[in-house]
């Protein structure tokens, strides 16, 4: 899948770079998650605090942190295991 934003770039993930997603692997607080919110796609990591469910940015400044629950609920679509970045 092709990233097209600037939230995850804390976690070293540009707008034109490729994720490898696993559709098999566990979802698990701290994992970077493809979900599909409100039918549309975000890539986000997964996380829990202090027993509630959410979705974060890793440039906070500019995103707040997703609160999921039975009126907002994602449909996790697979964890991130790798990234490309094509080299010019």
């Amino acid at each position: 899948m092709q990233v097209s934003g600037d939230s995850m770039e804390g976690a070293g993930i540009f707008t034109g770079d490729y994720v490898v997603i696993d559709k098999s692997v566990e979802t698990k607080p701290g994992h970077i998650v493809v979900a599909v919110l409100n039918g549309e796609m975000t890539l986000k990591r997964f996380e829990k605090r202090a027993g509630q469910y959410l979705l974060t940015s890793t440039n906070p400044r500019k995103y707040k942190p997703i609160e999921l629950n039975e009126d907002n609920p994602p449909e996790i679509w697979g964890v991130v295991v790798g990234v490309v970045r094509k080299c010019v």
